[in-house]
């Protein structure tokens, strides 16, 4: 009986790991968008649109603030910084939407 405790709570997922698979990872994003869009945009664009997706995902609102406060949780940085990076990502000139479709 012993044994089968310690396997079933072997299989069943701790609390943090529970939490970590909840929330996509900034690298994991960053990861996927990279192999994405790795010859058609700049590495730096291609992190900026990682850090919006993270933020989009994590908030419940889709506003610029609420966008920058979800990725600045996620990231572990001020949220000052985080909405500033999403607002100076949507103002970029250099992502074309239309060619991302």
């Amino acid at each position: 009986m012993k044994t089968l405790r310690s396997a079933t709570k072997a299989l069943r997922p701790s609390r943090e790991r529970t939490r970590q698979r909840q929330t996509l990872g900034v690298r994991h994003t960053g990861a996927f968008l990279h192999a994405l869009f790795h010859e058609g945009m700049h590495a730096a664009r291609v992190a900026s649109l990682a850090n919006a997706v993270v933020g989009v995902l994590v908030a419940a609102v889709v506003s610029i603030h609420a966008i920058g406060q979800a990725y600045a949780a996620v990231a572990g940085i001020k949220a000052k910084r985080g909405i500033k990076q999403i607002d100076r990502l949507l103002s970029n000139r250099g992502i074309d939407v239309e060619a991302i479709q």
